[in-house]
């Protein structure tokens, strides 16, 4: 299945790809039950089934599974993941968005991603539960991942008590993979970066508790 995702991103023409990746902000405001919003310029991160009603202006909102959101407003941005939904009014609103979603606003500017991916490594803490195998944990996967910027090689380490790395792979953001380890076993690894360009790169990381996404910055 991962290697499945991997080749649709691919496939993807590059100015897509780019924008079906986001990184969540520190100062998202985390939905993890029903509530309501307004305002101007907020970033919201809508945890899995969750429910978020509203309106505003400038507004952005990072929606996981299964979460949805009602309400009006101007100039949205909005980044969907599969079984999400939307509905309500607007006017110049943007969707990016899995295949799978409901949407019902307005002459929405849509795009499909065969992948939203976020980047949790800014996010709130405590955020979301993103694949921890603890329901009713909101905490996101997260891996020691340094340094960064890096130039001759990346240690990429367990981030949370009982934690154990699986395998790691690192991607250019409109490219191929460019490293993959499936042997990785336990705790800390590095990986040399020597032959790799300068950039940024997506870096995945299987874990015992789910999987992390993080950006890494190879500097010249």
């Amino acid at each position: 299945m991962k290697n499945a995702l991997i080749l649709l991103l691919l496939l993807v023409p590059t100015s897509i790809r780019a924008q079906c990746t986001v990184a969540i902000p520190p100062n998202a405001i985390v939905v993890d039950t029903t509530m309501g919003s307004s305002g101007v310029g907020k970033s919201f991160w809508i945890c899995k089934n969750d429910t978020l009603t509203g309106s505003g202006v400038d507004m952005t909102y990072f929606m996981e599974q299964g979460s949805s959101f009602t309400g009006s407003g101007i100039d949205k941005n909005v980044y969907m993941k599969t079984l999400s939904s939307i509905s309500g009014s607007g006017i110049d609103d943007s969707i990016w968005h899995e295949a799978g979603v409901n949407i019902s606003i307005s002459n929405p500017y849509t795009q499909l991603c065969p992948v939203i991916v976020f980047d949790y490594a800014d996010a709130p803490v405590p955020g979301c539960a993103i694949a921890t195998g603890t329901p009713d944990s909101r905490d996101v996967v997260r891996v020691r991942m340094y340094p960064n910027p890096a130039r001759e090689y990346v240690r990429i380490e367990p981030g949370m008590p009982g934690m154990s790395l699986l395998g790691i792979s690192i991607l250019q953001l409109h490219g191929p993979v460019v490293y993959q380890g499936d042997r990785v076993t336990g705790g800390r690894q590095e990986i040399d970066l020597s032959g790799m360009s300068p950039g940024t790169y997506m870096v995945r990381v299987l874990t015992t508790v789910g999987t992390a996404i993080h950006f890494l910055t190879i500097a010249p």
